[in-house]
Protein backbone atom coordinates (compact mmCIF):
# COMPACT_ATOMS: atom_id res chain seq x y z
CA UNK A 1 0.00 0.00 0.00
CA UNK A 2 1.15 3.26 -0.78
CA UNK A 3 1.99 5.94 2.06
CA UNK A 4 3.06 9.44 2.04
CA UNK A 5 5.98 11.18 3.46
CA UNK A 6 3.45 11.91 6.57
CA UNK A 7 2.45 8.49 6.77
CA UNK A 8 -0.99 8.93 5.70
CA UNK A 9 -2.55 6.90 3.25
CA UNK A 10 -2.07 7.46 -0.64
CA UNK A 11 -4.35 7.50 -3.10
CA UNK A 12 -3.59 8.05 -7.06
CA UNK A 13 -6.43 10.91 -8.37
CA UNK A 14 -8.06 8.76 -10.58
CA UNK A 15 -8.05 6.00 -8.33
CA UNK A 16 -6.03 3.72 -5.91
CA UNK A 17 -2.98 1.73 -7.89
CA UNK A 18 -3.44 -2.35 -8.15
CA UNK A 19 0.05 -3.84 -6.76
CA UNK A 20 2.44 -4.34 -9.73
CA UNK A 21 1.61 -1.30 -11.86
CA UNK A 22 4.54 1.40 -12.71
CA UNK A 23 2.81 5.38 -12.83
CA UNK A 24 5.35 5.97 -14.70
CA UNK A 25 3.24 5.73 -17.89
CA UNK A 26 0.92 7.92 -16.45
CA UNK A 27 3.24 10.35 -15.35
CA UNK A 28 4.16 10.44 -19.38
CA UNK A 29 0.41 10.88 -19.95
CA UNK A 30 -0.22 7.64 -20.70
CA UNK A 31 -1.68 4.31 -19.23
CA UNK A 32 -0.65 2.55 -16.08
CA UNK A 33 1.13 -0.96 -17.22
CA UNK A 34 1.64 -3.74 -15.40
CA UNK A 35 5.22 -4.72 -13.38
CA UNK A 36 4.43 -7.96 -15.37
CA UNK A 37 4.34 -6.93 -18.81
CA UNK A 38 7.37 -6.14 -20.08
CA UNK A 39 8.66 -3.10 -22.33
CA UNK A 40 10.06 -3.71 -25.82
CA UNK A 41 12.37 -0.89 -25.23
CA UNK A 42 12.55 0.47 -21.75
CA UNK A 43 14.71 -2.16 -20.22
CA UNK A 44 17.75 -1.64 -23.13
CA UNK A 45 17.55 2.12 -22.17
CA UNK A 46 18.07 1.91 -18.62
CA UNK A 47 21.10 -0.65 -19.64
CA UNK A 48 19.41 -3.49 -18.27
CA UNK A 49 19.20 -6.87 -19.10
CA UNK A 50 16.61 -7.39 -21.97
CA UNK A 51 13.91 -9.84 -21.73
CA UNK A 52 12.56 -11.03 -25.24
CA UNK A 53 9.10 -11.46 -26.16
CA UNK A 54 7.96 -14.81 -25.90
CA UNK A 55 7.99 -16.54 -29.38
CA UNK A 56 4.14 -16.77 -29.74
CA UNK A 57 4.48 -12.84 -29.74
CA UNK A 58 6.62 -12.72 -32.99
CA UNK A 59 3.48 -15.34 -34.79
CA UNK A 60 0.95 -12.31 -34.88
CA UNK A 61 1.21 -8.75 -35.45
CA UNK A 62 2.46 -6.25 -32.85
CA UNK A 63 2.07 -2.76 -32.46
CA UNK A 64 5.23 -0.94 -33.62
CA UNK A 65 7.33 0.87 -31.26
CA UNK A 66 7.20 4.74 -32.27
CA UNK A 67 10.07 5.51 -30.84
CA UNK A 68 12.11 3.58 -33.73
CA UNK A 69 13.02 5.76 -36.92
CA UNK A 70 12.44 2.44 -39.02
CA UNK A 71 8.94 0.90 -38.60
CA UNK A 72 9.72 -2.48 -38.98
CA UNK A 73 7.18 -4.72 -37.61
CA UNK A 74 8.31 -8.00 -35.93
CA UNK A 75 6.12 -10.30 -37.63
CA UNK A 76 8.28 -9.36 -40.95
CA UNK A 77 11.45 -10.35 -39.21
CA UNK A 78 9.87 -13.77 -38.20
CA UNK A 79 8.30 -14.30 -42.03
CA UNK A 80 11.48 -13.82 -43.11
CA UNK A 81 13.56 -16.01 -40.61
CA UNK A 82 10.56 -19.24 -42.32
CA UNK A 83 11.83 -18.08 -45.51
CA UNK A 84 15.30 -18.20 -44.61
CA UNK A 85 14.67 -21.45 -42.28
CA UNK A 86 13.18 -23.35 -45.41
CA UNK A 87 16.04 -22.23 -47.62
CA UNK A 88 18.67 -23.64 -45.57
CA UNK A 89 22.32 -23.35 -46.27
CA UNK A 90 25.63 -23.44 -44.91
CA UNK A 91 26.70 -21.48 -41.82
CA UNK A 92 28.81 -18.19 -42.03
CA UNK A 93 31.73 -16.79 -40.23
CA UNK A 94 30.40 -16.89 -36.91
CA UNK A 95 29.64 -20.68 -37.45
CA UNK A 96 26.04 -20.56 -36.43
CA UNK A 97 24.09 -22.72 -38.30
CA UNK A 98 20.58 -22.12 -38.70
CA UNK A 99 19.84 -24.93 -36.12
CA UNK A 100 21.96 -23.38 -33.18
CA UNK A 101 20.29 -19.94 -34.03
CA UNK A 102 16.53 -21.38 -33.17
CA UNK A 103 17.63 -22.37 -29.90
CA UNK A 104 17.40 -19.17 -28.74
CA UNK A 105 15.04 -17.58 -31.54
CA UNK A 106 12.99 -15.23 -29.66
CA UNK A 107 16.34 -13.66 -28.34
CA UNK A 108 18.50 -13.96 -31.57
CA UNK A 109 15.02 -12.12 -33.87
CA UNK A 110 14.61 -9.69 -31.01
CA UNK A 111 17.79 -8.23 -30.87
CA UNK A 112 18.27 -8.33 -35.24
CA UNK A 113 15.01 -6.25 -35.14
CA UNK A 114 16.17 -3.97 -32.30
CA UNK A 115 19.22 -3.24 -34.24
CA UNK A 116 17.29 -3.17 -38.27
CA UNK A 117 14.76 -0.59 -36.30
CA UNK A 118 16.33 1.58 -34.43
CA UNK A 119 19.25 2.08 -37.66
CA UNK A 120 22.10 0.32 -35.97
CA UNK A 121 22.33 -3.34 -37.97
CA UNK A 122 25.94 -3.57 -39.62
CA UNK A 123 25.97 -6.66 -41.55
CA UNK A 124 29.00 -9.07 -40.88
CA UNK A 125 31.53 -10.40 -43.30
CA UNK A 126 30.58 -13.25 -45.22
CA UNK A 127 32.43 -16.19 -45.58
CA UNK A 128 34.10 -17.25 -48.75
CA UNK A 129 34.04 -20.22 -50.32
CA UNK A 130 35.42 -21.25 -53.47
CA UNK A 131 33.83 -23.34 -55.93
CA UNK A 132 35.05 -25.60 -58.69
CA UNK A 133 34.00 -24.29 -62.30
CA UNK A 134 33.04 -26.80 -65.09
CA UNK A 135 35.80 -25.30 -67.39
CA UNK A 136 38.19 -25.68 -64.49
CA UNK A 137 39.34 -23.39 -61.92
CA UNK A 138 37.45 -21.68 -59.14
CA UNK A 139 35.04 -18.51 -57.96
CA UNK A 140 34.23 -17.30 -55.04
CA UNK A 141 30.97 -17.44 -53.00
CA UNK A 142 30.03 -15.26 -50.13
CA UNK A 143 28.12 -16.94 -47.72
CA UNK A 144 26.29 -14.71 -45.32
CA UNK A 145 25.66 -15.74 -41.40
CA UNK A 146 22.02 -16.80 -40.66
CA UNK A 147 21.20 -13.43 -39.11
CA UNK A 148 22.48 -11.24 -42.33
CA UNK A 149 20.54 -13.44 -44.64
CA UNK A 150 17.36 -12.76 -41.85
CA UNK A 151 18.14 -9.17 -42.32
CA UNK A 152 18.71 -8.90 -46.18
CA UNK A 153 15.32 -11.15 -46.49
CA UNK A 154 13.51 -8.13 -44.28
CA UNK A 155 15.00 -5.38 -46.91
CA UNK A 156 13.72 -7.85 -49.99
CA UNK A 157 10.66 -8.08 -48.91
CA UNK A 158 10.15 -4.61 -48.50
CA UNK A 159 12.12 -3.63 -51.92
CA UNK A 160 11.24 -5.78 -54.28
CA UNK A 161 7.42 -4.27 -54.44
CA UNK A 162 8.71 -1.40 -55.53
CA UNK A 163 11.21 -2.10 -57.61
CA UNK A 164 9.94 -5.12 -59.79
CA UNK A 165 8.06 -2.94 -61.76
CA UNK A 166 10.72 -0.84 -62.99
CA UNK A 167 13.20 -3.71 -63.74
CA UNK A 168 13.20 -4.25 -67.94
CA UNK A 169 11.72 -6.87 -69.08
CA UNK A 170 14.56 -9.12 -70.59
CA UNK A 171 15.91 -8.98 -66.54
CA UNK A 172 15.61 -12.91 -65.65
CA UNK A 173 18.53 -12.46 -62.93
CA UNK A 174 17.12 -13.11 -59.45
CA UNK A 175 13.68 -11.93 -60.47
CA UNK A 176 10.54 -13.50 -58.76
CA UNK A 177 8.06 -16.20 -61.40
CA UNK A 178 11.59 -15.50 -63.92
CA UNK A 179 14.48 -18.07 -64.12
CA UNK A 180 17.47 -18.44 -66.90
CA UNK A 181 14.95 -21.29 -68.80
CA UNK A 182 12.80 -17.84 -69.07
CA UNK A 183 15.87 -16.22 -70.44
CA UNK A 184 16.73 -19.28 -73.15
CA UNK A 185 12.95 -19.53 -73.99
CA UNK A 186 12.78 -15.84 -74.97
CA UNK A 187 16.29 -16.28 -77.13
CA UNK A 188 15.17 -19.02 -79.02
CA UNK A 189 12.18 -17.24 -80.14
CA UNK A 190 13.99 -14.10 -80.95
CA UNK A 191 16.31 -16.66 -83.14
CA UNK A 192 13.59 -16.64 -85.37
CA UNK A 193 13.07 -12.67 -86.26
CA UNK A 194 16.82 -12.24 -86.30
CA UNK A 195 19.86 -13.81 -87.64
CA UNK A 196 22.57 -11.74 -85.86
CA UNK A 197 23.80 -12.80 -81.96
CA UNK A 198 25.36 -10.28 -79.88
CA UNK A 199 27.79 -12.11 -77.09
CA UNK A 200 29.42 -10.53 -74.80
CA UNK A 201 31.98 -12.04 -71.89
CA UNK A 202 34.03 -10.07 -69.48
CA UNK A 203 36.43 -12.19 -67.96
CA UNK A 204 36.02 -12.33 -64.08
CA UNK A 205 32.49 -10.52 -64.07
CA UNK A 206 30.33 -13.09 -62.83
CA UNK A 207 33.33 -13.75 -59.95
CA UNK A 208 33.25 -9.88 -58.43
CA UNK A 209 29.63 -9.68 -59.20
CA UNK A 210 28.35 -13.36 -57.29
CA UNK A 211 30.77 -12.17 -54.39
CA UNK A 212 29.68 -8.82 -53.54
CA UNK A 213 26.03 -9.38 -54.66
CA UNK A 214 23.52 -9.57 -51.48
CA UNK A 215 22.12 -13.43 -51.76
CA UNK A 216 19.04 -12.94 -50.59
CA UNK A 217 17.91 -15.69 -47.80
Amino acid sequence: MLRRADGAKGEAASGSNREGESTDAERRGGAARSGVEGPVMGPERRGCVVRPWPLANWKREEPVDEAKPFKIPKREVWEAFKRVKANQGAAGVDGQSIAEFEANLSGNLYKLWNRLSSGSYLPPPVRRVEIPKASGGTRPLGIPTVADRIAQEVARRYLEPVLEPVFHADSYGYRPGKSAVDAVYQARQRCWRYDWVLDLDIKGFLDVASYYTFSFS
